[in-house]
């Protein structure tokens, strides 16, 4: 799961996103101040930033040996249609 600052903050009030969050076998923080607040609080593991160009290349190379991928992506305003 690629996750923002953003997205960190609105699991603090959202239930259902913070326990998406808390069940996810891989999160990867794609903000920088993810990482720099890990860092400020002095944390075990200081997670690195996922680049989010490496992450659409790889799918790239995926598409041209497979010739089959799907990219999803939603905001949460279509879940609730």
């Amino acid at each position: 799961m690629l996750v923002s600052l953003k997205d960190l903050l609105k699991a603090r009030f959202n239930t259902e996103l913070r326990n998406t969050l808390e069940s996810a076998a891989l999160v990867l923080p794609i903000s920088e101040s993810i990482c720099k607040g890990a860092e400020m609080l002095k944390r075990n593991h200081i997670p690195e930033l996922f680049s989010l160009l490496i992450l659409y290349s790889s799918c790239l190379e995926l598409l041209k040996k497979r010739a089959r991928l799907y990219i999803l992506q939603a905001e949460e305003e279509a879940f609730s249609r």
